[in-house]
């Protein structure tokens, strides 16, 4: 339909979020490799997906601004330390706009883009798009650096012996391990290990369904945590980073698409998660 979607910086108070001071050199103590400038670096922020950022409000005359891509914006934005935010859109392309809301780059992909993307602490992007692709640009230019593809339904089906009734796109976000490998959903039901310097991947684990909901990572057990599509009781589960063994599968009445977040690093901490069927339940981690 030609619909121009746009992204707004919207502050009628002209607040703007800004570093806290008292932080060193505005550096955050990620547990992962994760930009460790950036207020914002990933979906939910962190490994174990608190939502929360070390950055406060602080007045500005600094003057909204928006920007407009060519359809529906859909992927949520992640910001490095400049302000700069970086996000994909429904017309195929991954943009780079600066804080004052110009253009820094754009990045053309063969699909829509409503995943968010990572920023790693190697001066990296990395962006899954719906035409089965997951890249890994350099931030500073957008030159791409490798690309990364996902199995197509018939490949999965001959090697895991399943019927799947899905596609290959990315649909979910990016997430990270300890010592710097990608994980990643596909709607192939595939939940993958990709080694971010070459994109080489290193082994994936099998869901139920499509990928949406972006692992959570309990770097002291070793353990991540995602949910499927899946429609009833078999839609959350547990793997062991390491070894790649399924710990545990359990879950609600709905699909769960929506993210883990871990309650503490613990291993009797909770994984807070919630459903399709309109509730949100904690399980324990081990």
């Amino acid at each position: 339909l030609g619909l121009v979607a746009t992204v707004w910086l919207v502050d009628c108070n002209h607040y703007v979020l800004r570093p806290d001071p008292a932080l060193d050199g505005a550096r955050v103590g990620y547990d992962v490799p994760l930009d460790p400038a950036s207020p914002w670096p990933k979906f939910r922020a962190d490994a174990r997906q608190s939502g929360r950022s070390a950055v406060r409000p602080a007045r500005s005359d600094a003057r909204p601004w928006t920007f407009a891509t060519g359809k529906g914006v859909f992927s949520s934005p992640v910001i490095d330390a400049e302000g700069t935010a970086y996000i994909g859109s429904a017309d195929h392309s991954f943009y780079a706009i600066r804080a004052d809301g110009s253009l820094k780059w754009k990045f053309l992909t063969g699909e829509i883009i409503d995943s968010s993307a990572l920023l790693d602490d190697r001066g990296r992007v990395y962006v899954p798009s719906g035409d089965a692709h997951l890249y890994a640009l350099d931030r500073e230019s957008g030159h791409e650096l490798w690309r990364f593809r996902a199995h197509t339904p018939e490949q999965v089906e001959a090697l895991h012996d399943i019927e799947l009734f899905n596609v290959d796109w990315w649909e979910g976000n990016v997430a990270m391990l300890a010592d710097g490998t990608l994980l990643a959903g596909n709607d192939n039901y595939l939940y993958y290990r990709i080694d971010r310097d070459t994109g080489a991947e290193r082994g994936h684990w099998l869901g139920n369904e499509l990928g949406w909901s972006l692992p959570a990572v309990n770097t002291r057990t070793g353990r991540v945590f995602f949910g499927s599509m899946f429609i009833a009781l078999r839609n959350l589960f547990a793997f062991d980073a390491e070894s790649g063994e399924k710990i545990w599968s359990s879950g609600g009445l709905g699909s769960i698409v929506s993210s883990p977040l871990l309650t503490s690093t613990s291993a009797d901490g909770a994984v807070v998660v919630g459903g399709f069927d309109g509730y949100v339940r904690a399980f324990g981690q081990k």
